[in-house]
């Protein structure tokens, strides 16, 4: 049967970054190797795996387990403010949410906002260091379509197009 069950809500903090609407549809029909255009959905896969590898040097640099941050993918329409269970279809700027696990939190987010760039360049290097070809646990985790566009692949695209370089 259906279960039904209230949602979860938990105040705490969090920070955002928003990819562009026009650079998922740029990277959305950007052909890859074998001439087939990755699609929005392999896009926003990659943004998830984006997520994962920034996630991973934020635990790692502010000295926190794993469980103590999260992330999630959200969106906006226009110029209100992203709403992290929000829309991610099309005409709508893919947002990832990274935000401390415990209710009202404890200063991660934020001390992970200050160090924004240089996080970013560090999963940048994660994931171009990284031996594996589309995606795996230790950059991006596999994606949801493992083959010739794969997570890891369109995830350095997207590195790439907001501006992050290698540290």
């Amino acid at each position: 049967g259906e279960l039904q069950a209230p949602p979860v809500e938990m105040q705490t903090t969090a920070f955002w970054f928003v990819l562009p609407e026009e650079v998922v549809e740029e990277l959305a029909t950007t052909p890859d190797d074998q001439g087939a255009p990755a699609g929005r959905p392999r896009v926003l896969d990659g943004l998830r795996g984006v997520a994962y590898a920034i996630r991973t040097v934020t635990c790692l640099a502010l000295m926190c387990a794993h469980h103590d941050l999260d992330t999630t993918l959200g969106g906006r329409t226009g110029e209100e403010l992203p709403a992290r269970d929000g829309p991610v279809g099309p005409g709508t700027a893919p947002t990832v949410f990274l935000y401390d696990s415990s209710a009202g939190g404890v200063g991660l987010a934020e001390r992970a906002f200050e160090r924004r760039e240089e996080l970013a360049s560090r999963a940048l290097e994660l994931v171009h260091a990284c031996g594996c070809t589309d995606g795996c646990p230790a950059c991006v985790l596999p994606g949801i379509d493992v083959g010739a566009v794969g997570r890891k692949h369109i995830a350095l695209a997207i590195f790439k197009a907001m501006g992050v370089t290698l540290p």
